[in-house]
C-alpha cells in the first residue's frame, strides 16, 4: 500500500520534470474507462506548473492494480472547468474536460482546503492557492 505524505507527493510530482506550485493531495474520479463510474475514486496529487499545465498523479490504492498514472493537462486543451463547493464541508469538486495528446479526458478532483492530518502540513495554504488559480482558469475558458 502506498504511503500518502508530503514527501511522497513531492517525489511523484517531480517526475514531471516541470517547475510547479501549489501541490495538493486530492481524490480523483476518472469516468473515462470502460468499467469506471463516479464510485471509482483514487487518491492522487495535483499541482499547477509554471508553464500552465495541470499536473496530476493518480495513485492506485487497495483494490486497484496498476502503476501510477501521470497526466499533464495544458490549459489550452481544457474545454470545460467547473468548480463546486460541497454543502456543509470544506470540500471542492473540480470538474475538468478537454483534450491532451490527442485523447479526450474527463476528470473530477475532490480538494479539501483543510489540513489533511499531519502528513500534509501545507494542504490548507496550497489548497486555497490551487483553488484560486483554478477559479481564474475557469473564468478564462
Amino acid at each position: 500500500m502506498p504511503k500518502f505524505n508530503a514527501e511522497n507527493m513531492l517525489e511523484e510530482l517531480d517526475t514531471f520534470g516541470k517547475a510547479y506550485k501549489y501541490p495538493v493531495y486530492v481524490s480523483v474520479t476518472d469516468p473515462n474507462g470502460l468499467f469506471s463510474s463516479n464510485r471509482n475514486v483514487k487518491s492522487g496529487y495535483a499541482a499547477i506548473s509554471d508553464d500552465y499545465f495541470l499536473l496530476l498523479a493518480e495513485i492506485p490504492t487497495i483494490g486497484f492494480i496498476g502503476d501510477t498514472k501521470y497526466c499533464k493537462l495544458p490549459i489550452s486543451g481544457i474545454s470545460r472547468l467547473k468548480i463546486k463547493k460541497a454543502p456543509l464541508i470544506n470540500l471542492y469538486i473540480i470538474s475538468v474536460k478537454g483534450i491532451a495528446d490527442g485523447k479526450k479526458y474527463k476528470i473530477k478532483l475532490n480538494l479539501s482546503c483543510r489540513g489533511v492530518g499531519n502528513s500534509f502540513p501545507d494542504q490548507a495554504k496550497n489548497g486555497a492557492s490551487f483553488l484560486e488559480k483554478m477559479t481564474k482558469w475557469s473564468k478564462e475558458i
